[in-house]
C-alpha cells in the first residue's frame, strides 16, 4: 500500500491518477463529511457522509479519519476524511499494489495502526515542494486569489500539513 501525502496543490491526486492510469494502480475510496451538493464524486473521489452521521466514520476501531482542515483559531472545520481500517487492511492482504492520498495525520495514523502487522507493506510518500511555503510562492500554486477564504483555507493547510511531516 502506498499512501501519498502532502500540503494543498502539491500534486497528490495527479500522482495519484498517473500511478493508476500507467502502472494499473488500485486505489481506496475515502469517506468525508465535506460538501458536495450534487454528489459527482459519489463512489469515486469519495464515499459522502452526512455531517450529523459522521459518528460513523468517527469510530476509531472502524476507520482512521482525520479533520485536515481544522488550523485551530485561525481556520476551523469540521470536515472529516476517512479511510475504513478494513478496506485498508484487504488492500494489503491483497497482494495487490494499492494507492491512496491522505493527510499527514491519516498518513500517521494508517502507519501506526498497521506497522505492527504490515509496516514492510505500507510505502508513506509524502509529496513536498521544491521552495519554502510561503504566501507568495503559494500563490503561484493555488488557482483561488489572494485573500479568498478558499485561498486561506489552502494555505493554512500547507502549512499545517509541512508542520506535521516536519516533526513526524
Amino acid at each position: 500500500l502506498f499512501v501519498l501525502a502532502g500540503p494543498s496543490y502539491v500534486g497528490k491526486k495527479t500522482a495519484l491518477y498517473h500511478f493508476i492510469k500507467l502502472y494499473s494502480f488500485s486505489s481506496i475510496i475515502p469517506y468525508t463529511t465535506k460538501a458536495d451538493p450534487n454528489r459527482t464524486g459519489e463512489g469515486i473521489h469519495y464515499h459522502y457522509i452526512q455531517e450529523c452521521d459522521s459518528a460513523e466514520i468517527e469510530n476509531e476501531d472502524k476507520f482512521i479519519f482525520d479533520k485536515p482542515f481544522d488550523i485551530g483559531d485561525e481556520y476551523h472545520s469540521n470536515d472529516l476524511y476517512a479511510y475504513n481500517k478494513s478496506d485498508i487492511e484487504n488492500s494489503i492482504k491483497s497482494h495487490a499494489n494499492f494507492i491512496i492520498h491522505a493527510s499527514v495525520g491519516n498518513a500517521i495514523k494508517i502507519h501506526e495502526s498497521f506497522k505492527d502487522n504490515y509496516e514492510s507493506q505500507i510505502y508513506i510518500i509524502f509529496l513536498r515542494y521544491d521552495s519554502d511555503l510561503t504566501e507568495d510562492f503559494f500563490t503561484t500554486k493555488c488557482p483561488y486569489g489572494v485573500g479568498t477564504e478558499n485561498y486561506k483555507k489552502r494555505f493554512l493547510h500547507a502549512k499545517k500539513e509541512m508542520y506535521g511531516y516536519n516533526t513526524h
